[in-house]
């Protein structure tokens, strides 16, 4: 269960194993007899479904910001915080961080992350339980508010540019680290939500001539990321703390909407020294949506198809490898048939396989982030994967608990 108050009221958590998402604020005794059935399931070899919690769209967060935005949403709504996911190496807290907000970025929401505790008890009948600590709203080096507002392309006396976090991570400082959509740099925050550093990626990656109008943008600009394809996945690499920023799609010069090459960013911070590698997709359409550090050299990272409801083919988990793949900062254009080596990849989960029974249950469309909790009790590692509602009240948010046999 959520815990916390809202509007005078009890938040309210849905929480579910692998079954129907139901009306009512808790399951039935033969939703939870299901639910045992069905957990620990492995259709894939050394994976376990352990359960996911579903939080209701209409549940409001601790920001303080109950005004209505310009299309009518709240501004407190507890959405679309899977849009990126971090443990913070303490207990069982995470970090969770929202998108620009509703309406592709045609309202000043209000950008934050929050807080949350996530709680996994395999075998329990809820197995996976979600509570909102708290809700931090982030600001400039002034105190300026950022915001998801499109059109926000230079800062005001009280407010900051736009800010599109779709992911983010923690350093060994307890910096907080997001990736940037819009801009494509990386942002360094204090855990109290100011801004502490910028981090301008290669001139390769943003645009000449950032508009708040899609079509302008691409009619402006040559190279740079394609409209809503900018950074989406974030890793951080122990014990170098180098950070790896994918972007979501193939940049304009790349190839942009027709292309399957994204470039992967490597930055050292302490250096400054940056490196590009190629990750392709198998489809133009096809998108990568986070990055997750998994061993040396390698990384976990999500990819979907374009398609929604029954029609989509692909939410998985692909595991990428650094080994072998060529080094493409000097490359000015990716095309397909060139002699450039991707990074390897393979699938290594599938969401979609119908023995999980997520499908089924009704799983979200937009599953768009990653995180590795605290070792489970008897040593495996666990796995978090997270979707985005975009701040939609009728849609609910999932956190997917998965064990991952060492």
């Amino acid at each position: 269960m959520l815990t916390g108050r809202s509007l005078g009221l009890p938040i309210l958590l849905l929480c579910a194993a692998c079954g129907p998402e139901p009306e009512r604020s808790a399951p039935s005794e033969a939703e939870r007899s299901a639910s045992r059935e069905t957990m620990e399931r492995s259709p894939q070899r050394g994976i376990a479904l352990l359960g996911f919690a579903r939080v209701a769209g209409t549940e409001r967060d601790r920001s303080g910001r109950s005004e209505l935005l310009e299309d009518g949403t709240p501004n407190d709504l507890f959405g679309s915080f899977g849009s990126g996911l971090e443990w913070t190496g303490v207990g069982e807290r995470y970090l969770a961080v929202c998108d620009r907000g509703p309406a592709d970025g045609a309202t000043s929401f209000a950008c934050r992350w929050h807080e949350l505790d996530v709680r996994v008890r395999p075998g329990a009948t809820e197995p996976v339980q979600v509570e909102l600590v708290s809700t931090t709203l982030l600001v400039d080096e002034d105190g300026r508010g950022f915001t998801g507002l499109a059109s926000a392309l230079v800062p005001t006396e009280t407010r900051a540019e736009r800010l599109d976090p779709e992911a983010i991570r923690i350093d060994t400082a307890g910096h907080v680290w997001i990736a940037d959509e819009y801009s494509m740099q990386l942002f360094e925050f204090s855990r109290a939500g100011r801004l502490l550093r910028r981090h301008a990626p290669p001139a390769a990656f943003p645009v000449a001539r950032p508009s708040g109008d899609r079509k302008r943008e691409l009619a402006d600009s040559a190279s740079g990321r394609t409209p809503n394809r900018g950074f989406e996945g974030l890793a951080r690499v122990e014990p170098i703390g180098a950070f790896y920023a994918l972007a979501q799609g193939a940049l304009l010069q790349d190839g942009g909407e027709r292309g399957t090459h994204a470039r992967c960013l490597e930055f050292d911070p302490v250096t400054g020294r940056t490196a590009q590698y190629a990750v392709q997709l198998e489809r133009p359409t096809d998108s990568w949506n986070d990055l997750l550090a998994f061993g040396e050299g390698r990384f976990l990272a999500l990819v979907r198809d374009a398609e929604k409801g029954a029609k989509r083919t692909r939410r998985s988990l692909v595991q990428l490898g650094l080994a072998g793949a060529t080094e493409v900062s000097a490359v000015e254009r990716l095309r397909d048939g060139s002699d450039v080596v991707p990074m390897s990849s393979f699938t290594f989960l599938d969401l979609l396989e119908p023995e999980w029974g997520l499908v089924a249950a009704g799983l979200p469309d937009k599953v768009e982030a990653l995180a590795l909790g605290p070792d489970l009790s008897d040593g495996r590692r666990l796995l978090l994967v997270a979707t985005d509602n975009d701040v939609d009240a009728d849609e609910a948010t999932w956190v997917i608990a998965f064990a991952l046999r060492r």
